[in-house]
């Protein structure tokens, strides 16, 4: 349960006795009740995720992403590998380079790449599946606990 005013939450470990204690621990418990709820949202940016409204040209300030470029086949995007005999997801703590969906590889070649392993949870699942949807999270400041081969275009 949580409350609002931190002094009648705090008296409701207090043990009873008159005075000021007992006057916040009374109006605690006639204090509505919270329950703590965890809202997952979406953090990812519009550019990101590839949902660019207008061709990066036309903005005012004229920077060029690398991540994001309409007319480029190629787009950098954090990339995964599933680790079933560890039971853990590794991300690429840089943004990888890649296929955009309208382009095909020349060849591709395997490169070391820095990752950042987590255990398979929920959240770990949610970041793969942003990424496979073409979310772009950043692991830069995560720390590096391995590199794995990887094959890059």
């Amino acid at each position: 349960c949580i409350l609002r005013d931190p002094r009648e939450f705090a008296a409701t470990y207090t043990i009873e006795r008159k005075g000021h204690n007992q006057e916040f621990h009374s109006r605690a418990q006639k204090s509505p009740c919270f329950r703590q709820e965890v809202i997952y949202a979406n953090v990812i940016s519009d550019i990101d995720a590839g949902r660019v409204s207008q061709p990066l040209s036309h903005k005012s300030n004229n920077h060029q992403s690398h991540s994001t470029n309409s007319n480029s086949c190629t787009k950098h995007q954090t990339r995964y590998v599933e680790r079933e005999d560890d039971n853990e997801i590794c991300f690429s703590v840089r943004s990888i380079p890649s296929c955009n969906i309208s382009c095909r590889h020349n060849k591709m070649i395997g490169k070391s790449v820095e990752v950042h392993c987590v255990p398979r949870t929920n959240v770990s699942e949610m970041w793969r599946n942003q990424i496979q949807k073409g979310a772009n999270p950043d692991f830069s400041q995560k720390a590096v606990h391995k590199s794995l081969k990887m094959e890059v275009p």
